[in-house]
């Protein structure tokens, strides 16, 4: 806790101490007093004061190292350090200011400059805290817009997804697991070497949310079509134009709703347009390649692919989850990015949980 009535003094003279500690009473601030370093070291371990008056000039460490050390601990660098020295050097000066100290007092100092001094930081201290508590409250608020938006974003999208699943009677037991599979694999992805400067924690919300709807075009094929166990080369083109008609409903939804989040929305276009894109350019609708697919949809498509074969399909049986993940790793760079069937390999016992 920060003691907002102290001010440390440290000085290896006695006699300035003392001075010193008559000023800082006399202000109504409690003195805390050290003659070297170390001591202050031990003192800043059970008080945090408001304000340091630090000497330049000490046996074991200088004013300077000992700011340097201060400025880099989390929890003593925002406080203020005045430097009180009798060395007049410019260089010397410049020296204590660059180690991050706030001003700079000659010896022999009168009582009056030091309390101005200190009136001076102290007022300027508590600005600074005043408006990095504004800060943190519009932080919260921004934080929490965001957040409604998102769980309005989120609603949205399940929402339509439960529409496609109540059409759909072969996929009802399956709702929602695409969107754990695909939060999973996204956190994991963060700690990847490959990944990190593309994952965030908003990117991970987004993807678990487009996961739902994915597929939400299949709402506008004929059930008969998608319960059939043989298609003909006309369903299977009108199949692939479900990739199509979401991304046409999301533009009306974004045009007649101006707070639509649009890196969700973004993101939520890519996954539903290019999921069937394929590593090698073999997939539809754009035959796009490699880093050309929108990194959402490699992974959407990894998470696709492997939900299908570990569940129940009209076509088929479920697969035993070792075999699906021999058909994942067999399909790294004609499939699937290669880098995320390798994140999948790694966590997939997780999707168990």
């Amino acid at each position: 806790m920060e003691a907002v009535n102290k001010i440390l003094l440290v000085d290896d003279v006695d006699m300035n101490l003392v001075i010193l500690s008559q000023i800082v009473e006399e202000m109504n601030f409690v003195p805390l007093c050290a003659s070297s370093a170390t001591e202050a070291l031990e003192v800043l371990r059970n008080d945090l004061p408001q304000l340091i008056l630090l000497d330049i000039s000490m046996p074991d460490m200088s004013g300077v190292e000992l700011c340097k050390l201060l400025k880099k601990d989390v929890f003593t660098r925002d406080i203020p350090v005045i430097f009180i020295s009798a060395i007049d050097s410019y260089d010397q000066m410049a020296a204590a200011l660059e180690a991050g100290g706030v001003d700079y007092i000659r010896k022999p100092f009168t009582p009056e400059n030091v309390k101005m001094r200190i009136t001076i930081h102290i007022k300027m201290r508590n600005m600074q805290k005043e408006v990095e508590d504004v800060n943190k409250k519009l932080n919260q608020v921004i934080k929490k817009q965001m957040e409604v938006s998102r769980n309005r974003d989120r609603i949205f999208a399940i929402g339509f997804e439960n529409m496609v699943m109540k059409k759909d009677v072969v996929s009802k037991h399956i709702l929602g697991s695409e969107s754990g599979i695909a939060r999973i694999i996204t956190q994991a992805m963060q700690f990847s070497d490959v990944f990190e400067e593309d994952i965030t924690e908003s990117f991970i919300q987004d993807m678990e949310a487009a996961a739902t709807m994915h597929d939400a075009g299949l709402f506008m094929i004929p059930e008969s079509i998608m319960t059939s166990k043989e298609l003909t080369a006309e369903e299977r083109k009108l199949i692939e134009r479900h990739v199509f008609w979401v991304e046409e409903y999301l533009d009306i939804v974004k045009l007649h709703n101006n707070e639509f989040n649009d890196d969700y929305y973004d993101i939520l276009s890519q996954v539903v347009k290019y999921h069937h894109e394929r590593y090698d350019g073999s997939g539809y609708p754009n035959g796009l390649k490699g880093k050309e697919i929108p990194l959402a949809a490699r992974i959407m498509a990894v998470v696709d692919v492997y939900e299908a074969l570990v569940n129940d399909r009209v076509y088929r049986k479920a697969l035993p989850v070792e075999e699906a993940i021999k058909f994942m790793v067999d399909g790294k760079n004609t499939l699937f990015d290669p880098d995320i069937v390798d994140i999948l390999v790694k966590i997939h016992k997780r999707f168990e949980k």
